[in-house]
């Protein structure tokens, strides 16, 4: 069980379940990965301190320093005895009782490999603001690749995705994501979907149909390359 409080919350450094803010953004760790929770934004959390957490029927929600952001959640079973508001996790997911049912907290994780690139700063809000001068980059290696990875299954048919530009902190551009490959994970192996091309720097983002596919993994790779890869926008279509 998570404690938690208005007065913040604290859980040893690498624990399951452990809850953290930064950068306006909420996230916990399952035991493997590091998941930055979904929410949409509400009203105004003046008075509160950034990073409150507080339940407010039948939603959970924290404080970024300004707004409130309402956590995104989805039902998923009986939460009696469990009383209105208690959050847990529940391997490998964090979930709240909203009163009557458990809530699953969405969330997303984001990896790369060799390494995140620390400019821009990256996060997965970054790779949806559709703007070309936020995102995400790796450092230099062979065969670099960017992974998103849900909590659900999520079913999709088409993705958009945009190049880091020149002005980008870090000094980007196209030529670190054309020719690079999207794929999904489909439980034995990584399967292409599309063949990323065309990007041109202060170009358009680029939407690539394929087939319906419902996966929880999903990433850009430069394949038979050693170099950097830059992604401005990395949006997985419903």
């Amino acid at each position: 069980m998570l404690i938690y409080s208005d007065a913040g919350y604290a859980l040893g450094t690498g624990v399951a379940g452990k809850i953290e803010f930064e950068n306006k953004n909420l996230s916990y760790y399952n035991g493997t990965s590091w998941f930055t929770i979904d929410y949409s934004i509400g009203t105004s959390c003046s008075g509160h301190a950034a990073g409150t957490i507080h339940f407010e029927s039948p939603q959970m929600r924290f404080c970024d320093g300004t707004d409130w952001r309402i956590i995104v959640s989805t039902p998923v079973s009986i939460c009696a005895p469990a009383s209105a508001g208690a959050l847990e996790f529940n391997s490998p997911n964090l979930r709240f009782c909203d009163g009557t049912d458990w809530r699953r907290i969405e969330a997303t994780a984001l990896t790369a490999s060799p390494s995140l690139y620390s400019s821009p700063v990256p996060s997965i809000q970054a790779l949806g603001d559709a703007s070309a001068l936020t995102g995400v980059g790796t450092s230099s290696g062979t065969e670099p690749w960017i992974e998103v990875t849900y909590t659900q299954p999520k079913t999709t048919s088409s993705a958009t995705f945009r190049q880091l530009d020149l002005a980008a902190p870090g000094t980007w551009g196209a030529h670190y994501l054309n020719g690079a490959s999207y794929q999904y994970h489909d439980g034995a192996g990584w399967v292409t979907l599309a063949n990323l091309s065309g990007f041109t720097n202060a170009g358009a983002a680029i939407t690539f149909s394929h087939g319906s596919v419902t996966a929880t993994r999903f990433r850009v790779i430069r394949l038979s390359v050693t170099n950097y890869l830059g992604v401005g926008e990395f949006v997985i279509n419903p």
